[in-house]
């Protein structure tokens, strides 16, 4: 079999594959997202899981960066709002990465990662930075992941609570999907 046999399989493959997912009517590969529901992005979500965020950190006084992350981890949306802490344009990034990457809250993941566990020590055996507290959360829409949201700014309560507010925000754009 020369190149040209390999390219001609590939090609047929990749067109047996669009036909299927054609003919199944499916979106993302997923075969519980069907387009009878809108298709779901986190280019589709950025606004509104923004705006919650910011609205809950206005309410409590605390002045933070939101950073979103797709499914692979780069980075999509980030902004700093105003006074808010200078590590903290670190951080959220790293927290939205920290969660798709493990599928989890950065909190539970913290709590997981103990003397003793069967993880403890991951965060120095990778090269992207791996933050083991609260404020980041995956944005799943079943078992499907969308991207990560990240917080940073305040207590690691506060980060928690303004980040519930988006995943609230997240779930409210995804119903029906």
């Amino acid at each position: 079999m020369d190149i040209y046999d390999s390219v001609q399989k590939i090609i047929e493959t990749m067109e047996r594959t669009s036909l299927t997912i054609k003919r199944e009517n499916r979106l993302f590969g997923n075969p519980e997202i069907s387009q009878n529901h809108k298709p779901i992005t986190i280019e589709s979500v950025v606004d509104q899981i923004v705006k919650a965020c910011e609205t809950e950190a206005n309410r409590i006084g605390v002045p933070v960066v939101v950073a979103i992350v797709d499914a692979s981890g780069c980075l999509v949306y980030q902004r700093r709002m105003e006074q808010s802490l200078g590590v903290s344009i670190d951080l959220a990034p790293n927290k939205a990465y920290t969660a798709i990457a493990f599928r989890c809250s950065t909190a539970k993941l913290g709590e997981r990662i103990q003397l003793g566990s069967s993880l403890y020590g991951i965060e120095t055996m990778v090269q992207r930075p791996i933050v083991l507290f609260g404020g980041g959360e995956p944005l799943m829409c079943g078992d499907y992941l969308i991207g990560g949201l990240g917080i940073s700014g305040g207590t690691v309560d506060e980060d928690m609570l303004i980040v519930k507010a988006g995943l609230r925000a997240f779930q409210e754009c995804i119903k029906g999907a």
